[in-house]
């Protein structure tokens, strides 16, 4: 029995011109590969999914291609098969410095670099630099300050700001972006028709709706996705748990609030991730209703968003950004984590009984546009009558 390949891995790029929503990216490295020009470090960051790996790895397969053209790969030579059907080579070498982080794992890596190859160049990928270690980061500095005229460093991380400035300043540096809904809905749809998925004709645009959603805009969420409908051979129509919380703090439904964070906990989503998905989805909204909406959204994303954004309004969007984002900051020094999310949601929903001044706002703001705001607690009278 043949053993299944993720969607993901299946319809990986393997030429530049296949990656997605990244030509800023793949023109400027297919140019330098033509031109001569190949730098020796390359800085890759940007959200994760985005193909940063894989681009890295087509730049190791060009530079070692037997008939390269226009500086893309042939795809056929034998280097470039290798690298399609990820066997190892001694001319490729890609390390994981989350989970290889050390001085010495470090120093292993660097002392193959000054080794020869059987390629023309050695490519070095180290994927989520940004962890690596104090030690390690000073080792990798040194090597990449003199490196071998064979070697080209490929640096890939989802969090730029924490690579030591010393080390980006020797890197050209290329940001990756979340890919626009309409140019994965078409990658989407051609996947499912390649790759015989099964689907029903009139389930494919809920399916592509739902995946896009799940995605974010990371081709490989989006993909994984995918594959989760595929498995199942429909899309199973289960409310997200994300919306059901939003609903009731539009309402200002505390009772209801308890009641959907109870049903995601449930369902196995973890507090700070549930807090997390909220901001993201109240962003959503505020950017909407400032004008500005996310164009990674899909459609019904984006007027989601719209309604939700009309609903609470401006005030009461920042007021709850600022309070989950204050009670997220707290989590990891609670000792019941459920706890922290649950006030926090409450104190969105009842603003009468929060004295801060955002909350006035946000109670100010709903009686301009004709809500019901109840009255703030009134403090305990002095004992006995007049």
């Amino acid at each position: 029995m043949a053993t299944y390949q993720s969607l993901y891995r299946r319809y990986r790029p393997q030429r530049f011109d296949e990656v997605l929503g990244q030509d800023h990216v793949t023109r400027a490295l297919r140019n330098a590969v033509r031109d001569g020009r190949v730098g020796h470090a390359y800085l890759f960051s940007g959200p994760r999914g985005t193909g940063k790996t894989s681009t890295a790895r087509i730049l190791a397969k060009v530079l070692n291609c037997a008939a390269p053209a226009d500086g893309e790969p042939c795809g056929v030579c034998d280097n470039c098969v290798t690298v399609a059907e990820g066997r190892v080579t001694d001319w490729l070498l890609e390390q994981d410095a989350a989970s290889k982080s050390k001085v010495d794992d470090m120093r292993d890596l660097l002392e193959r670099v000054p080794l020869g190859t059987s390629g023309n160049r050695k490519v070095i990928i180290l994927d989520e630099v940004h962890m690596l270690s104090q030690g390690a980061e000073n080792a990798l500095l040194k090597t990449l300050e003199e490196p071998p005229a064979h070697v080209v460093f490929v640096l890939a991380t989802t969090d730029p700001q924490k690579v030591r400035p010393t080390i980006r300043s020797r890197t050209q540096h290329f940001e990756f972006r979340l890919l626009p809904p309409d140019v994965l809905a078409d990658h989407i749809r051609y996947v499912i028709d390649h790759a015989g998925l099964g689907l029903d004709a009139g389930a494919v645009d809920e399916a592509v709706e739902h995946v896009l959603r799940s995605g974010g805009g990371s081709a490989r969420d989006t993909l994984s996705a995918l594959d989760q409908v595929a498995a199942l051979g429909e899309v199973v129509d289960e409310r997200h748990p994300v919306d059901a919380i939003v609903d009731a703090l539009c309402d200002h439904d505390p009772g209801r609030v308890l009641v959907a964070v109870a049903d995601a906990l449930a369902a196995g989503r973890e507090p700070r991730a549930l807090g997390e998905a909220l901001i993201a989805a109240l962003r959503d909204a505020f950017l909407s209703l400032m004008g500005a909406a996310d164009d990674h959204l899909p459609p019904a994303g984006r007027e989601r968003a719209a309604q939700v954004g009309e609903r609470l309004g401006a005030p009461g969007l920042t007021r709850a950004l600022d309070v989950l984002g204050e009670a997220l900051t707290e989590l990891s020094r609670k000792p019941d984590p459920r706890i922290v999310v649950e006030v926090a949601l409450v104190r969105i929903t009842e603003p009468a009984a929060d004295r801060t001044l955002d909350a006035v706002l946000a109670r100010l703001d709903r009686l301009e546009r004709g809500g019901v705001v109840a009255a703030p607690p009134s403090e305990p009278g002095p004992a006995g009558g007049a």
